[in-house]
């Protein structure tokens, strides 16, 4: 296997340290040894019919643990593009992403088998079904050849692709964001030059494997041989004896997590006294959470981590410092990984990313790769720069630093949510004319959550936002529908969404 793939971080670990263990879930221990010849039994299972170094599309539906991780694994050994899907996420979201990939296979856990049939039941290309139980026949496939790969993709020759994630779309259509194994393998070990962990070191996986994050978390605990901690959905929710019991020495979340430690005052000086890592990313990050989680683990190095998907999970980094804290609310983005160059565009503010953790473009979207990732006149280097929508600034000690947004996309416990995704699907669940969706902030500055305003209700709010259920993940779902008679506009005669997120804030107190 070619040292610049993305797995050859796990394999080389493999075999330096075949018997450490390299996942703990569900009270089990599985050793890397063992992971491996999981990993290649599904690989060879995708070979057999015909998938091996295809290059193809195959998704993993499974919840996190062995099971998922030998999927993973398995998929870009055998030299195809792994495709994470949510169990919990809609059906008819899923049967767009099914669609939208060009899935050709799925690998299922056994709890996800009769999500997996109902797939089937409802795609026009139905994908070849595989348990990832070891030697288990396919449940299904499709009649006739197997598609091959989508020829309407961004390529670079020999880059192939290793994974293939669908975010939040501003068309009211997931967006897919194709990662190759060069991007991947460029960020890895930029960040393992960064964060310097050990065999010994003991990781969380908390983000779901739809979500970025999960790659950078994994990836970055297999390149140092150390073992992935999986929580329960319980001790996910309350993560708290979940790091004491295991001693975790290398914590990973959203701040929202934390934040709501911090809120049921879990954040005692001390109490994790296990951790020499932490890393923070998916949303801004709260100066005074940092101080609190710094007083809880006051061995630990606190990292804010930033980089949107089409920029391989990671871009910039900054070592949060107790001696010398942050004046500002939020902690800075800092500066760019080794990969990774920066430029602020003038005039907008938007900041501008480019390097070799740059995607190639949106899977089979020309129209939307034409518009974000731009070559810059005056560019001597002739490189492809991203354009991440974010505004930024530098302070005083020329750290990159977060102003806002430039369109309407917002982070939601972490994940990139699309407010004009949110609205059309109101729109296609009820006959509404005005709508409008905007963020509820936390005191801290987090979003907690999205409501919406509409002009009139066709059903009551409860059952709206089940009909919103069958299209969007719980994370997505307005938490409150309100009925507005009269909107509020700008001076441009549009929907003021500022003076509705004002509002928003006082109402969801009552």
């Amino acid at each position: 296997m070619s040292p610049s793939r993305l797995d050859s971080c796990f394999d080389e670990s493999a075999a330096r340290y075949p018997d450490r263990p390299a996942v703990h879930a569900a009270g089990a221990w599985v050793t890397y040894a063992a992971l491996r010849d999981r990993k290649r039994e599904i690989a060879g299972r995708l070979r057999a019919r015909g998938l091996g170094g295809a290059g193809v599309t195959v998704g993993l539906l499974a919840e996190k643990g062995a099971e998922a991780y030998a999927g993973l694994l398995g998929i870009m050994e055998s030299g195809n593009i792994y495709v994470p899907l949510s169990p919990r996420s809609p059906r008819a979201r899923l049967a767009t992403i099914v669609e939208e990939a060009r899935l050709t296979a799925l690998i299922v856990d056994g709890d996800s088998a009769g999500a997996a049939v109902d797939l089937l039941a409802t795609s026009a290309r139905p994908p070849l079904v595989i348990p990832a139980e070891p030697g288990a026949p396919a449940i299904a496939g499709p009649g006739g050849a197997l598609p091959g790969p989508p020829d309407d993709v961004p390529r670079r020759p020999g880059d192939p692709y290793a994974y293939l994630l669908f975010t939040s779309g501003s068309t009211g259509r997931p967006k897919g964001v194709g990662i190759t194994h060069a991007n991947g393998r460029a960020l890895i070990d930029a960040l393992a030059a960064e964060i310097q962990t050990t065999p010994d070191d003991r990781f969380t996986q908390f983000a779901e494997l739809s979500f970025d994050f999960s790659i950078g978390e994994l990836f970055l605990c297999w390149q140092a041989g150390g073992c992935v901690f999986v929580p329960s959905f319980h001790e996910a929710l309350m993560p708290r004896s979940f790091i004491q019991r295991h001693r975790i020495t290398v914590w990973s979340s959203v701040p929202t997590l934390a934040n709501n430690l911090k809120v049921l005052r879990a954040l005692r000086p001390g109490v994790f006294d296990s951790l020499r890592w932490s890393l923070f990313c998916g949303e801004a990050l709260p100066s005074q959470l940092a101080e609190a989680w710094q007083a809880a683990a006051p061995s630990c190095r606190i990292v804010n981590l930033y980089g949107p998907t089409e920029v391989t999970v990671f871009a910039t980094l900054y070592f949060y410092d107790p001696s010398a804290p942050p004046a500002a609310e939020i902690v800075p983005l800092g500066r760019p990984l080794a990969p990774v160059r920066t430029f602020i565009e003038p005039g907008s503010g938007e900041l501008l990313l480019a390097g070799a953790q740059v995607a190639p473009g949106y899977w089979r979207d020309s129209a939307a790769t034409a518009r974000s990732f731009v070559t810059l006149a005056g560019d001597p280097g002739g490189l492809v720069w991203y354009r991440t929508g974010d505004r930024a600034g530098t302070d005083e000690r020329s750290d990159l630093v977060f102003l806002g947004r430039c369109d309407d996309q917002v982070k939601v416990r972490g994940r990139r949510v699309e407010l004009r995704e949110i609205e059309g699907v109101l729109r296609r669940v009820t006959a509404v004319e005005l709508v409008a969706v905007v963020p509820i902030r936390a005191a801290s500055g987090l979003c907690e959550d999205v409501v919406a305003y509409v002009n009139r209700l066709d059903g009551t709010d409860d059952e709206v936002r089940a009909r919103c259920r069958s299209y969007l993940p719980e994370y997505m779902v307005p938490r409150r529908i309100f009925v507005l008679a009269e909107f509020p506009l700008n001076e441009s005669g549009k929907i003021d969404h500022r003076a509705l997120a004002e509002r928003a804030a006082e109402e969801v107190k009552r």
